[in-house]
């Protein structure tokens, strides 16, 4: 029988990524083996998104082309947990729950086996040294899978179930792999860092207290302003090991829209943790992600929210319309006219941007500290990877961490300079 080489094709977020790499290590005992070339592949793993409608039709355009092209698709992911499989299956691919994957290699040879409601088995992984990969010099490392949030606009929830944290020593394992394999930089991921260790009986606070010892650069993504704390920002001050950047979402200001987007904390929690931030933490830089045109949002809401971004100064901004979604809550409430979202979009995307510009015209001048990708991409501290800005120069310099002098920006706000 001839070896099937098989591509993994991720769509989505960092999150999927490391799912992807986890696919890789469950395929070692299939009698196939991976490529990075697409072209030489038999098989295509598409692991998807399902958050968003876009991404849904986005995973299905690529059904189609990795189909037109002669691939056997396999299907799997979020989109799989939203939209099962029967739907999948009807668009000519293979579809494998999340759950499935430790048995694909089964699967692939067509044997049938049982799964669980919610993908336990396989995103509660315990660490392995063939899984834990290096990527570049940082790392994406997934702490905790699901969430017990129940934002109005959100299907996460039903798409990856409760929350299921993993064990500290396994966290501490896998950064001490990737550590000894030239790993500089651990961006710690979940649907929430905040809702860490509530179902084993610990918190962030903690782990974070324990990676101390680990002498390895932290980033941390996706801090809902709804579990963060005094103690928290305490613990992080403390720390000599967290980069100074703090991803936290507060998706709206006005009290009326988040209590329709039921965001726990509202206003009062989103002004407490900025105050926190910026008194004790203050050289940190904070990304957050705000949504235009959720439903009922009205002129004086909108107003509110630009006004808000630009008195707070952000330094990292992302945009994103409101997209109605089936199976959310908010989908039952009275949709804000298109037009309106689209032209509301544009506004704040072009304050958002404004804003950032000032920043980066503030960073001028100044030494910051710069990670180099093995690929030469080059970024300060202040910007996670291939979501934030990147620093243009025309020196050669090897990955790592680097002092740098900043003499400008360019035209995209990414900033120009030369290593000291």
């Amino acid at each position: 029988m001839a070896i099937e080489k098989i591509f993994i094709h991720t769509l989505g977020c960092p999150k999927n990524e490391v799912d992807s790499r986890a696919i890789a290590y469950f395929l070692k005992d299939s009698e196939c083996v991976l490529t990075l070339d697409p072209r030489e592949a038999k098989i295509i793993i598409l692991n998807t998104c399902g958050f968003l409608k876009e991404a849904i039709q986005e995973s299905l355009e690529y059904v189609s082309f990795w189909r037109k092209l002669g691939k056997k698709v396999v299907v799997t992911g979020c989109a799989v947990e939203r939209l099962k499989k029967r739907f999948w299956i009807e668009h000519g691919a293979v579809a494998i729950r999340l759950d499935e994957m430790p048995n694909i290699s089964l699967l692939l040879k067509g044997e049938k086996i049982s799964s669980h409601p919610y993908p336990q088995r396989f995103l509660a992984l315990s660490c392995n040294q063939e899984f834990t990969q290096e990527n570049e010099i940082f790392s994406y490392v997934k702490i905790q899978e699901g969430c017990i949030r129940r934002c109005s606009y959100c299907v996460i929830p039903q798409i990856r179930g409760r929350i299921r944290s993993r064990a500290p020593h396994d966290i501490l394992q896998e950064i001490t792999i990737l550590k000894s394999r030239g790993v500089r930089e651990i961006v710690l991921i979940a649907q929430d860092l905040t809702l860490y260790g509530r179902d084993i009986g610990t918190d962030l606070n903690t782990l974070l207290k324990m990676m101390e010892k680990l002498d390895v650069k932290l980033r941390l993504m996706y801090l809902h302003p709804g579990g963060i704390t005094k103690e928290l920002i305490k613990v992080i001050s403390y720390s000599e090991n967290i980069l100074p950047y703090l991803h936290i979402p507060i998706q709206h200001i006005s009290s009326r829209v988040l209590k329709d987007m039921k965001r726990a904390g509202g206003k009062d929690q989103i002004m407490k943790v900025v105050s926190w931030v910026r008194n004790v933490l203050p050289t940190y830089f904070i990304r957050t992600d705000i949504m235009v045109g959720f439903p009922g949002e009205s002129d004086e809401d909108f107003k509110e929210l630009l006004d808000f971004i630009e008195g707070v100064k952000f330094e990292r901004i992302a945009v994103f319309r409101y997209s109605k979604e089936e199976g959310a809550l908010s989908a039952k409430l009275k949709d804000v006219d298109e037009d309106i979202i689209e032209e509301r979009f544009e506004v704040a995307s072009m304050v958002a941007e404004g804003v950032m510009e000032k920043v980066q015209e503030g960073l001028v001048g100044k030494e910051v500290e710069v990670i180099v990708h093995k690929d030469g991409t080059i970024r300060s501290v202040y910007d996670a990877p291939f979501i934030d800005f990147e620093i243009k120069t025309d020196h050669d310099l090897s990955p790592g961490f680097h002092r740098f002098k900043i003499s400008g920006t360019d035209d995209s706000l990414n900033l120009v300079g030369f290593p000291l």
